[in-house]
């Protein structure tokens, strides 16, 4: 066994409290800056948002017991708790004061509360067509756009459309809907997406007639002719395959048929046996979703 003796000891009970005491004295408690951990781009509802913050040294730690204060320089529009809770009140711009440690930090929010979103009640794509841009638009008090309000929408069916940023994408001939919601505002457009399998325009003479090749589906058809001269005559329509009606010689046709076998669309210049004449005009065949 070793024994120390007389008053110049290198270890025993004296040691550790002269370590902490060593590492006390070089902790760095001086204040530094405030970190916080502030909200993302606008606010846009009127829910209580905490605002965590907290005093640093310039080693980024954390000093125990500084307490912070807050201010609003907009309290119309923002108010901000003891604790640092946000809640905006109305549309306006704010800055958040926070003080502690003897520092101080300003903070810059933006309140947007939207009184409804703005977006068409019914939409039709085309396939043919490809995607196209949504228009969803937050609106305050009076109907005024809200600047730096993104909007976000959520297809029902992405089967049948894609939202991808404010592009909308027909993926298949059907029917869905679009969601936007701004908490707790919601708003909500029908989608139809058709194809569009037939886009032509044409001059048929006298007795002369167009077939068209559709696979199984439900079609929209729609024909305008017009006679070269300036006579009453038209266009007749024949199915081959379905069990849509023939129509009759006339100017403008718009019929919906639905076919569960593969059919073929005739359109004719019926021919009118000496005074015949050519008639000129569009045909346009949709698939579209069934009824």
């Amino acid at each position: 066994m070793v024994r120390f003796s007389g008053g110049n000891r290198t270890g025993g009970p004296l040691a550790l409290p002269l370590v902490l005491l060593a590492i006390t004295g070089c902790a760095d408690t001086k204040p530094a800056k405030i970190d916080l951990a502030a909200p993302t781009g606008s606010i846009v509802n009127r829910n209580p948002l905490p605002l965590h913050a907290s005093v640093e040294n310039a080693k980024g730690e954390i000093l125990a017991g500084q307490s912070l204060t807050y201010r609003s320089t907009a309290p119309e529009a923002l108010e901000v708790s003891s604790d640092g809770a946000l809640l905006c009140l109305k549309t306006g711009d704010a800055t958040v004061i926070v003080s502690g440690g003897g520092l101080t930090r300003n903070l810059s929010i933006a309140c947007r509360i939207p009184s409804m979103i703005d977006m068409p009640p019914d939409l039709r794509l085309d396939l043919a067509k490809g995607a196209v841009t949504l228009q969803a638009r937050a609106l305050g008090e009076g109907g005024v756009p809200l600047t730096g309000v993104a909007v976000p929408v959520v297809s029902s069916d992405v089967s049948i459309v894609t939202v991808e940023g404010s592009r909308l994408k027909p993926v298949a001939v059907g029917r869905t809907t679009l969601r936007a919601a701004l908490d707790p505002i919601v708003a909500v457009t029908r989608v139809e997406v058709v194809n569009t399998v037939v886009s032509e325009r044409m001059t048929l003479a006298d007795g002369k007639a167009r077939a068209f090749e559709l696979a199984p589906g439900t079609y929209h058809v729609m024909v305008d002719f017009k006679a070269a001269l300036n006579v009453r005559q038209g266009v007749a329509l024949s199915w081959s395959g379905p069990s849509c009606p023939a129509q009759l010689e006339q100017m403008t046709h718009d019929l919906t048929c639905r076919t569960e076998v593969p059919a073929t669309l005739t359109v004719t210049n019926p021919a009118q046996i000496g005074v015949g004449v050519p008639v000129a005009g569009s045909v346009t065949v949709e698939r579209v979703p069934a009824p």
